[in-house]
């Protein structure tokens, strides 16, 4: 089999494994080298933030993404918009609330302002945004197994996938066969891990 060892480290990246004619049944493990410090990240980090003119404590940036509301779940009761979001966003770690207009804006929230393309940001007192670490969640799925087997995730963390409701941040597809997720983390994804 083979052994990929992944050093530590944030990827922000989409990894997709499909059936392929050379596929053996020989196992492929992906393993950190030190478990918990390997990060798979659905996140782009956003710059170039200026001051909001009615408010200096929240920062605002461009937004290009008109994501809109995901569908309904017919499975369950009926979810309010601001549950149907994709949105997420994180300052030097610390997840922010989202909140559906600029009105509702307070210490520790974002709103994301579609039809004017801005994203405006109130994190804690005294950050400096431009010296800052803001994680914007822009990818839907992190990991996409499909049709393959024998495949082990070890170790590894993957968080800010912002996927709708019906989807996950790691997905096993098709005729996938003994995939084994081993000490691995999902935090922080949309929908499910």
């Amino acid at each position: 089999g083979t052994l990929v060892t992944i050093n530590p480290g944030t990827y922000r990246e989409y990894i997709e494994l499909k059936k392929d004619k050379k596929d053996t049944t020989l196992p492929i493990t992906f393993e950190a080298a030190t478990p918990g410090t390997v990060i798979i990240s659905g996140a782009k980090t956003y710059t170039g933030w200026a001051k909001y003119s009615l408010n200096d404590s929240i920062s605002t940036t461009g937004w290009t993404h008109q994501w809109g509301i995901c569908p309904q779940q017919t499975s369950c009761p009926y979810q309010q918009d601001i549950v149907m979001r994709r949105e997420m966003v994180a300052v030097n770690g610390v997840v922010l609330t989202q909140v559906m207009s600029i009105d509702a804006m307070r210490q520790g929230t974002f709103y994301v302002d579609e039809h004017g393309d801005q994203l405006y940001v109130w994190p804690k007192n005294g950050t400096d945004m431009n010296a800052s670490t803001v994680d914007v969640a822009d990818k839907p799925t992190l990991f996409l197994i499909q049709n393959k087997s024998n495949i082990v995730l070890r170790g590894l963390t993957f968080q800010y996938a912002n996927t709708c409701h019906a989807s996950g941040a790691v997905e096993v597809q098709g005729s996938s066969t003994n995939i084994l997720f081993d000490n691995d983390t999902f935090q922080w994804n949309n929908g499910q891990g």
